[in-house]
């Protein structure tokens, strides 16, 4: 399958949801892309997400998902895709510029719960699982390549935008609770939906701590209502 998908070659998406875009092949996005497999939960966002809304693509990768938000919320919409690493954040604006989209504004910076900078690693065997050193385990470290990346808190960005999110994706390998304390003044104000993929009991704990005290009701992509995010797993 390399020699006809490999790495750096440009391909046409032949199945999915968006047949004909065109996407870089790259590690972590390559033919299961092409035929609209992968772990996406495509069809669970679409029922979620209408045209006009403005997303927040946070942990957007090589734009995966970017992509398929792009679509979703059209040209009255905007999708704003944050990603921290340099080298899946140059994929990420490859493939936004490769498919003219307009509605997409790329942000190479780690959503967090500070403004500033961090110590972010990344593993170049595993492109999509990059995280805050604040949040990986010691023995991991030396796994990957470590460096500082610009981070900042969803209450600051927000300010400074003339539309306010309706939607965040969140898929940050780890550091969920830091993303969510740092939006705190969003969520009480404007309580955006929120889908988040856990990694972590921490990243479970955050979910009972800082959405349901503030009267989120969670469910599973099942449709399956989420007592305690804490106890046991409940992705």
């Amino acid at each position: 399958m390399r020699r006809f998908y490999p790495y750096g070659c440009e391909r046409t998406i032949l199945l999915g949801p968006f047949k004909g875009y065109r996407y870089v092949v790259e590690l972590g996005h390559g033919f299961s892309y092409a035929v609209g497999k992968g772990s996406y939960n495509f069809d669970f966002l679409a029922r979620h997400i209408r045209e006009g809304m403005v997303v927040y693509d946070i942990g957007a990768n090589r734009g995966q998902v970017t992509l398929f938000f792009s679509k979703l919320v059209g040209t009255c919409g905007l999708v704003h895709a944050f990603e921290p690493a340099p080298i899946p954040f140059e994929s990420l604006q490859q493939n936004i510029t490769l498919n003219g989209l307009s509605n997409v504004e790329v942000w190479q910076a780690m959503v967090s719960d500070v403004n500033g900078s961090d110590s972010f690693t990344f593993f170049h065997d595993r492109p999509t699982e990059g995280k805050l050193n604040r949040v990986i385990a010691t023995h991991d470290l030396d796994a990957g390549t470590s460096f500082r990346v610009e981070s900042v808190s969803l209450d600051d960005f927000v300010r400074r935008q003339e539309r306010m999110s309706e939607v965040l994706k969140i898929d940050v390998e780890g550091s969920a609770r830091l993303v969510l304390e740092g939006a705190r003044q969003l969520m009480d104000t404007v309580q955006p939906s929120i889908y988040i993929e856990l990694h972590n009991v921490e990243e479970q704990r955050a979910v009972r701590d800082e959405l349901q005290t503030r009267g989120y009701q969670c469910h599973t992509m099942a449709g399956e209502k989420v007592v305690d995010p804490a106890s046991g797993w409940a992705p």
